[in-house]
């Protein structure tokens, strides 16, 4: 103290923080960088100018941006106090988009190409990597194996890198995997049909013809009728999800089997007589209908009825005739016809007399045979039979109708 000269000692601490230089960056849109909570033993209190917006955000000293590209982030390091930290700066590079999902279609262990055309900006990484030729290319080769019933569906997920950046993108590849069908060829009798499936494996189907129908064949509402030759290939191709995960059906048409002209058979009233064919080892026979036949499973059958009206009855069969080696039938038609009976009533004639025979009985034609033969003088002219043998000389006629 001037006064007295009386002097005291005071203590003054000077506190010197040292200067924070940070390192500048970038980060990729939607990622986070932490920033620190103390420097240099100093707690840290960030401040944000201009303030962060939605989405962006600030939690738990993680920093998380969203903003484009060039968004610079000024933060000040307050320690002690004292602004002694440097701004940093954190550039957000531009959102990379993600393509569309892609479908890929193929079928059961055949070889397709997936992914984009290289770009050499980036780098690629697939997962999972099975069943691919290599998984660090843009467009690998995928074969999978489906030995289901129905359409199997791959997911693959391929992460781009931007090499200047180090930011990703990650698309997604859907493979659809159709099962391989294979057809049983078969052959179907001429102008037969077949049902050929609108849907297999629960995908829809589309057939083509190759060589193309010829009239009279058709396909309608899935069937399929076949006419022509014996050998004609008719090749399908079933299109399942729009791949030809199918085999080629391969359907032969035997040749058109020979109806035969309808035969007519004429029987008298419980006289039997043999209807239809010659026998065929080649082929099965049956009538329909089979009454009045002694077998109807035979080729020629012995035909035996009753007619007790005055008109003559018909009976129409049917022989259906079946080869053995294709199962094809064609049929015949066979009609018999039974006139009534006619019950002739004997009689005598004066030597050189006539008598006249009739030219129709119950409507039907008749034909006079003599047995034995006439002798000249006797005569038969226009129905008139004349007679000059000996008395009790016995003629016998037959009616054919």
């Amino acid at each position: 103290m001037v006064s007295t000269g009386c002097s005291v000692v005071d203590t003054v601490a000077v506190s010197v923080a040292p200067n924070v230089v940070f390192q500048d960056t970038n980060i990729c849109h939607g990622a986070s960088v932490t920033l620190a909570d103390s420097i240099n033993e100093q707690s840290v209190v960030w401040t944000f100018s201009p303030s962060l917006q939605s989405p962006d955000n600030f939690v738990n000293n993680v920093l998380t941006l969203y903003n484009a590209t060039g968004s610079i982030k000024n933060t000040v390091c307050s320690a002690s106090n004292i602004p002694c930290a440097d701004s940093l700066q954190v550039g957000v590079y531009p959102k990379l988009q993600p393509n569309a999902t892609a479908l890929f279609q193929t079928c059961s262990n055949q070889p397709v190409s997936i992914g984009t055309v290289a770009d050499a900006n980036y780098s690629y990484q697939w997962s999972p990597a099975n069943n691919l030729t290599n998984p660090n290319i843009s467009n690998p080769t995928v074969s999978i194996s489906n030995t289901g019933n129905s359409v199997l569906v791959q997911k693959y997920y391929l992460t781009r890198t931007l090499v200047s950046t180090g930011c990703s993108v990650v698309d997604t590849v859907a493979v659809s995997v159709a099962p391989n069908v294979v057809f049983q060829d078969t052959n179907i009798c001429h102008g037969a049909s077949i049902m050929l499936a609108d849907s297999i494996n629960g995908e829809s189907v589309t057939w083509t013809f190759n060589p193309p129908l010829q009239s009279p064949d058709n396909f309608v509402n899935n069937v399929l009728t076949l006419y022509n030759a014996t050998g004609s290939i008719k090749n399908t191709v079933c299109s399942a999800s729009n791949i030809s995960c199918a085999d080629s059906l391969m359907i032969s048409v035997y040749s058109s089997m020979i109806v035969n002209p309808t035969i007519y058979i004429q029987t008298c009233d419980s006289q039997p007589v043999n209807i239809g064919t010659n026998v065929n080892a080649n082929y099965s026979y049956h009538w329909f209908p089979g009454t009045y036949l002694n077998d109807s499973t035979i080729s020629n059958p012995i035909f035996m009825a009753s007619n007790n009206s005055n008109q003559t009855t018909k009976y129409k069969y049917l022989m259906i005739r079946t080869v053995l080696a294709t199962g094809c039938t064609v049929v015949d038609t066979v009609v018999v016809s039974i006139p009534p009976s006619v019950a002739l009533k004997d009689t005598n004639i004066c030597h050189g007399a006539s008598v006249t025979l009739a030219d129709s009985i119950n409507g039907q034609s008749v034909v006079w045979t003599f047995n034995p033969p006439l002798q000249s003088p006797d005569n038969f002219v226009n129905n008139v039979l004349t007679l000059y043998n000996a008395t009790s000389s016995i003629k016998n006629t037959v009616c054919s109708a």
